[in-house]
């Protein structure tokens, strides 16, 4: 794949974890699929209730996945960027959607059938290996989060925030890694589980 320049020209599901380390065979058979959408900042692509129908592929922006607490405040889940995708939790089973998942900016996306793209991993194994692997680590970054939100010390969440920040956005110069924050300090803020004022 890497040496396929046909490829990561054609495809933008290239740059996916998931599919990294499929063939221009295989790519093809997802390219298929996908259909392009542009959508506008602010904009709610599922909500809490309706049945999901398709995996989404972020090709530039960035959404992000919450919910609301029992007292109404927003609670960030992650932020997702450029290669990410969503909606793997939902290609194995019929479930409705528990959240929200929204446009933090103007975003370029793709989007793959559910049902079309069960009937390509049906005939795939490795395909469906490399779904597992990112359903566990969804689950992982949950069960983290989880951890996180149960502490009682800020800044042990600020700082968990900060790290995960920096493990996504971060650009290493010299010793430093700088972050180009995804979201609002508000934003931020829900993402930590504390009010703005504490966080700032």
């Amino acid at each position: 794949m890497s040496g396929c320049r046909i490829c990561v020209d054609k495809f933008c599901a290239y740059k996916v974890p998931m599919f990294a380390s499929f063939s221009c065979e295989e790519l093809d058979e997802v390219y298929k699929l996908i259909k392009h959408r542009k959508i506008k900042k602010g904009e709610i692509l599922f909500q809490d209730g309706e049945m999901v129908t398709s995996l989404v592929i972020v090709n530039e922006g960035r959404l992000k996945s919450y919910n609301y607490t029992k007292e109404g405040k927003e609670q960030i889940i992650s932020i997702l960027k450029d290669g990410d995708s969503y909606g793997e939790m939902y290609l194995l089973r019929e479930k409705k959607f528990e959240g929200y998942l929204k446009a933090v900016t103007d975003c370029d996306i793709s989007t793959l059938n559910k049902e079309e793209f069960q009937r390509v991993l049906l005939n795939n194994s490795k395909m469906c290996l490399k779904v597992l692997e990112v359903i566990s680590e969804r689950l992982v970054q949950v069960e983290r989060l989880a951890i996180m939100l149960s502490d009682k010390d800020i800044e042990r969440k600020l700082a968990y925030v900060l790290i995960d920040f920096a493990d996504k956005y971060g650009t290493k110069e010299d010793e430093k890694v700088i972050i180009e924050l995804p979201i609002t300090k508000e934003e931020m803020a829900n993402y930590a589980g504390v009010t703005r004022e504490t966080f700032s």
